[in-house]
């Protein structure tokens, strides 16, 4: 008796082993559980998409706001250095080198060649062609941010100059009025190249001036020292009443 109950308990535990096993028959093949269908495919691509175009405008935005805010960041940075330079040189500040006593100056060119500045990125606006500018060659040197130029702002025109036929032209920081409202260096444009501009001018025959390249604003630095986004307000307060749009169009306020 036992051996036939043994015998029974071997036969059940064989064919439940047998059970779990997957017969195999020649010529198919189980499919996975977890493939996906063609429709599946397509639907996880197709939500894939819409994230994309969603979250594309968003990340164009925030990588402007960057720039903007990298832009203005240089600025502060060529403000403290002039700044310094100017502590140490009576409190003036170059604006501009004509060429008739030797290479033309910008306005940054004291900054660097005295180490108040090392890194010439800080003279150009990344978010506009950056790439061109270097300051050891011509004109490549002049792509940079520009310094307001032999503006006339009303009851006073308080350029200093040294040379015989005025080749330097200075501002002394501690004589100008309303330096919470003057701007010193800001972004600028070539209208006719589009490249970054050295000078900004306030009369019309000139094709370079301050450049509303960011969300229909310019960065800009004063001569108090602090620096902010500026639109048509800031630059008429400042004595400007002409700018370039984001295209290089001209912008009157």
């Amino acid at each position: 008796m036992n051996r036939k109950l043994s015998s029974i308990r071997e036969v059940g535990a064989n064919r439940s082993k047998d059970a779990g096993k997957r017969i195999r028959r020649p010529g198919n093949k189980y499919k996975s559980k977890c493939a996906f269908t063609l429709i599946e495919l397509l639907g996880v691509i197709s939500i894939i998409a819409l994230l994309i175009a969603i979250l594309l405008p968003s990340l164009k935005m925030a990588r402007t706001v960057a720039l903007r805010i990298s832009c203005l960041s240089n600025q502060r940075q060529n403000m403290l250095a002039a700044t310094m330079y100017a502590s140490e040189n009576e409190n003036l500040i170059l604006l501009y080198k004509s060429w008739e006593t030797g290479p033309e100056q910008p306005w940054y060119q004291p900054l660097y060649d005295n180490k108040f500045i090392s890194e010439t990125s800080v003279f150009t606006c990344p978010d506009w062609a950056p790439e061109e500018f270097d300051v050891s060659s011509s004109p490549s040197k002049f792509f940079s941010y520009g310094a307001e130029y032999r503006l006339k702002v009303p009851g006073q025109y308080d350029i200093i100059y040294f040379g015989m036929l005025n080749v330097w032209q200075f501002r002394d920081i501690e004589k100008i009025d309303r330096p919470s409202e003057r701007m010193y260096v800001m972004d600028s444009v070539w209208s006719s190249s589009l490249k970054q501009a050295f000078v900004v001018h306030y009369e019309a025959s000139y094709n370079v001036g301050a450049h509303l390249r960011h969300q229909d604003k310019a960065n800009a630095i004063y001569f108090d020292g602090h620096a902010e986004i500026s639109g048509a307000e800031e630059f008429l307060k400042a004595g400007i009443t002409r700018a370039f749009d984001h295209d290089a169009l001209l912008v009157l306020f």
